[in-house]
């Protein structure tokens, strides 16, 4: 498998505020290998394959394992900790370096890096002040260089400053921080993307989680930003679960299905934190296809040992298993769903499920009547509420009801929390038109 640089994201995601070090100044086999490892999900690999010197791009990437490490188990006290200290140590290398020699590159670099960060691990633990002192101090020496690297951790700069708010915005003038720029931001993270020689696969990701995020809304944008990072790094484990992430946010469930599987396989020799992370999203992928007895066959190995899974998430894996449990299992196949619509014209889940094959296969004509029909008996489950009456909307959107499918669109944003949740927004903005549309 080619090793390649990527990172996690979700739904519940750090924000990554880092630049990297340029190839000229750094150990540039040993950083790209160490990052080679950590985007492969391999983060006991990555700290062991870490020489033991006291240079600063081994202190630098020592910190990075951790920053990977919080980014599976983000409220991790034990781990935020290490993540600290490590982070307090590569600043202070830099700065000694820096006392030498103020035009130190490669100490700028991974110095203001290394405040970027601390700074964001201040934020999540609600230090505000702390936290904006250290993003200046990152600022500062960031704009050192003019390697495309660096603009990653000044594009989330400039993006999250000047997204601050109320009293964070009041704060940040008393303290003296330089003002950012969302659209410079953007920019800045899109030319890393193309152009960076070890983050680009962070910056996409970055900006895939800020288009999907709640600022932004741009559900378009961030779907073209998950394509765009399987089409770059399709071998990355943890870049396939983010961008399936998104693909169930926006309620494209096959396609997170076949990102996972294939993450699974590119995964295979990940740290077990990844690999059951990714196992956990497999079965919600198959809950939101209508399959909680696949679901289920997904979950098994985690709730027999849920210690596999990171702290985070084990909360999520009941909540999936007893989601899974509520529901009748789905038929086997397509033709399976449409003969057991025939077989029980009064089942309105029967219904809904051959309401679904038929969305999905542009029969909208046939589909809306049946799924009309489902809504209307009130007997959907709570879990398939919101999908129900975004297919309606989507075959209303078929037909050319522009109005009917709106009004589908607002019931499914009002239905109890499920995995597609962001999808109606999608279709609200510009009617669907079938799954090439999307």
């Amino acid at each position: 498998m080619r090793l390649q640089a990527s990172r996690l994201v979700a739904l519940g995601l750090l924000v990554p505020l880092l630049g990297a070090a340029p190839a000229e100044t750094v150990a540039t086999s040993n950083f790209s290998e160490t990052l080679t490892l950590l985007h492969d999900g391999r983060f006991d690999a990555a700290e062991s394959h870490l020489p033991r010197s006291s240079d600063l791009s081994t202190s630098f990437l020592d910190a990075f394992v951790y920053y990977w490490r919080l980014l599976y188990d983000d409220k991790n006290a034990a781990l935020q900790a290490a993540f600290d200290t490590r982070l307090t140590r590569t600043i202070s290398l830099a700065q000694g370096r820096l006392e030498k020699n103020a035009k130190d590159s490669e100490a700028a670099l991974l110095g203001g890096t290394a405040h970027m960060l601390r700074g964001q691990l201040l934020g999540r633990q609600k230090k505000a002040m702390a936290a904006a002192n250290e993003a200046k101090r990152g600022r500062r020496l960031l704009l050192q260089t003019k390697d495309p690297d660096a603009l990653f951790g000044l594009g989330s700069y400039n993006y999250s400053i000047d997204q601050l708010q109320g009293a964070a915005r009041s704060l940040r003038a008393v303290m003296g921080i330089p003002g950012g720029d969302r659209e410079e931001g953007l920019r800045q993270l899109e030319r890393v993307a193309r152009e960076g020689k070890h983050f680009r696969l962070e910056a996409r990701l970055l900006l895939m989680s800020l288009y999907a995020g709640k600022r932004e809304h741009q559900l378009d944008l961030a779907w073209r930003q998950a394509e765009r990072l399987v089409q770059e790094h399709g071998d990355s484990a943890v870049a396939l679960d983010a961008a399936a992430r998104t693909a169930l946010l926006l309620g494209r469930a096959d396609r997170a299905a076949a990102w996972l599987d294939r993450g699974l396989k590119e995964g295979a020799s990940a740290d077990s934190e990844v690999t059951s992370t990714l196992r956990l999203q497999r079965a919600r992928s198959e809950l939101a296809r209508f399959r909680p007895d696949k679901a289920l066959e997904w979950l098994a190995p985690l709730l027999a040992n849920p210690s596999l899974l990171p702290a985070g998430q084990r909360d999520d894996l009941q909540d999936t298993a007893a989601a899974a449990r509520a529901l009748p299992p789905g038929p086997a196949d397509d033709d399976a769903a449409l003969k057991l619509a025939r077989e029980r014209p009064d089942d309105p889940v029967a219904a809904l499920l051959a309401g679904r094959v038929l969305v999905l296969a542009g029969r909208a004509e046939e589909a809306l009547p049946l799924l009309t029909r489902a809504e209307r008996s009130g007997r959907i489950p709570d879990p398939w509420l919101g999908p129900s009456r975004l297919l309606a909307g989507q075959a209303a959107d078929l037909l050319g009801q522009r109005t009917a499918a709106l009004d589908w669109y607002r019931k499914a944003l009002e239905s109890p929390e499920w995995v597609g949740k962001e999808a109606p927004r999608r279709w609200m903005a510009r009617p669907y038109r079938g799954d090439a549309s999307s």
